[in-house]
Parts: structure tokens; C-alpha cells; sequence
């Protein structure tokens, strides 16, 4: 067994939940929170079927044990395992801000709508004025979701990709040993006392080095504000307790002193000299 999901059912039951949401003319509505409808056949390669299940559900693979797990977008916490930097064998390395080139204020998408003789139809458009404005610009990405036919469940997976876009703190770290209880997919609180960071990360994957006897660890943050069941934007600090400070925004200098130099030549036998 895999601590990945406390079982296969619970895995199900995150997929066929129903869920409450408001329609586009804000009425309240509840739906299956993804599904899998249509059909693959061998015109297309593995990889893309497997692609296009997975971009039902926001799914990603990870590989554990000699298994592998097909985990949809789903929250993986609270975190019951705390990781604390040991300052005494090496320092974690940190991106803290997404690249500019990979975030999202309007995702689109399209579906196959059983309405319009399954044709792909696009979903309501989800965006945020507040992340076009931190910005500076319009950053759309578009999904077409070839076997979801819920105009809900489309608009669900933009936003869930919107909102993935906007939490982008990366982190990687060796750990002492072979940490077999570290199971990518589930959820860990990291501690770094000298940055000040204690929150939630995702294990994203492990690499375990024998020669070295370590476990190195690959983390993006997480937290339940990122799985939307509603369509609009977070708009906040989703992964809160992080206090680096943010290299995009420089903060104006204060309290300047200034010193003065005076510079001058001597008729000496040296060919310039200088003093202060």
C-alpha cells in the first residue's frame, strides 16, 4: 500500500463529488466535479489518450513504489510531515516567483457540448482584473478539452489553471537518508527558520541518491485556495507564510548618506597621483 491516497475510492469520490457553483446567469447549480466522456480509439497515439483523460480531471502521474498513480487536482493536505532545513549539511534552492512567460490572468476553454451536436464550444471565459493589473498585461492560455461536455467542469479546469499559474514557489532540498515515508503527490510543511518560510508544499518528485545516502526532494507550493469549485479568481495570497520579499517590486531607497571625494594630480615624479 501508498500513504498517496488513503484509498482508491477516495480518489473516485473526489472526481464524482457534486459540487455547488453559480451558472453564468448567477443562479446556484451543482454538477459532478470532472468527468470522462467520449472515446479513444487507435487513431491516436498513448500519450495523447492518456493527455486528454488526464485534462479531464487536472490530473498529473507520479510514480511511487514501482506503481504508478493517477492523482486529480485535488488538495493533498494537511500536511502530517514537517521538513526542517538543516542548516548543518546544505541550503535549499528557491525560485520564488513563477516565470513571467508562464502565468495566466484569462483562461479560456473549449468543450464538447452535447447541446450543439457535440461540437467543441467554448466555456465562459474565467480572468481576474486584479492579476491583469499586478501584470501589467493580458496573459490568456487556452484549453481544449476534447472529452469534457460540462460547461462547469471547463470552466472549473481554466480556472484551476489560472490559479496553479499564479502560485509558482519552487524549492528543492536534499534530506539526510532514504525517506521512504516522502511519497510524491501528497502534501509536506517545510520550515526554513532563515527565510522565514513555513508553509505547504506538494512533492512534485524524489530523487534518492545511494552513494550520498540522501533524498532530494522537488516541491511547489500548495494549498486548498488553488482547487476551485467556484469559477472566480482567488485573488489573494493562496499559499500564504512565505516572507521573502519580491524581487519584481523594488522598493525605493531611503535615508541615503552621500560622501564626497576630491580627486587632484601632483607634479611628482610618479605620472599621476591621487589622494582623498
Amino acid at each position: 500500500s501508498t500513504p498517496l491516497y488513503s484509498s482508491a475510492a477516495s480518489d473516485v469520490y473526489k472526481r464524482q463529488e457534486l459540487v455547488s457553483f453559480k451558472d453564468s446567469n448567477g443562479d446556484d447549480q451543482s454538477g459532478q466535479r470532472f468527468a470522462v466522456n467520449g472515446v479513444i480509439n487507435n487513431g491516436i497515439r498513448q500519450s495523447q489518450a492518456i493527455a486528454e483523460i488526464n485534462g479531464t480531471m487536472g490530473a498529473k502521474i507520479y510514480r511511487s513504489g514501482g506503481k504508478i498513480y493517477i492523482k486529480p487536482a485535488m488538495y493533498a493536505g494537511p500536511a502530517t510531515t514537517v521538513i526542517a532545513v538543516d542548516e548543518a549539511t546544505t541550503y535549499p534552492e528557491y525560485r520564488p516567483h513563477r516565470p513571467y512567460k508562464e502565468k495566466i490572468n484569462v483562461s479560456k476553454s473549449e468543450f464538447l457540448s452535447p447541446d450543439l451536436k457535440w461540437q467543441m464550444t467554448n466555456a465562459p471565459v474565467v480572468t481576474s482584473a486584479e492579476y491583469r493589473a499586478a501584470d501589467g498585461a493580458y496573459l490568456e492560455s487556452s484549453l481544449r478539452l476534447t472529452m469534457v461536455t460540462n460547461d462547469h467542469q471547463a470552466q472549473r479546469l481554466a480556472k484551476l489553471a489560472m490559479e496553479r499559474s499564479r502560485a509558482g514557489f519552487t524549492a528543492s532540498y536534499p534530506l539526510t537518508g532514504i525517506r521512504l515515508d516522502i511519497v510524491p503527490g501528497n502534501n509536506i510543511q517545510f520550515l526554513d527558520p532563515e527565510t522565514g518560510i513555513n508553509k505547504e508544499f506538494l512533492v512534485e518528485d524524489i530523487n534518492f541518491d545511494t552513494a550520498k545516502i540522501q533524498t532530494k526532494l522537488t516541491l511547489i507550493e500548495d494549498g486548498p485556495q488553488i482547487y476551485p469549485d467556484d469559477f472566480e479568481a482567488a485573488e489573494g495570497d493562496l499559499t500564504p507564510n512565505t516572507t521573502l520579499p519580491d524581487a519584481t517590486a523594488i522598493v525605493a531607497p531611503n535615508n541615503l548618506q552621500y560622501v564626497t571625494c576630491l580627486l587632484y594630480t601632483s607634479p611628482s615624479p610618479r605620472d599621476l597621483s591621487t589622494s582623498r
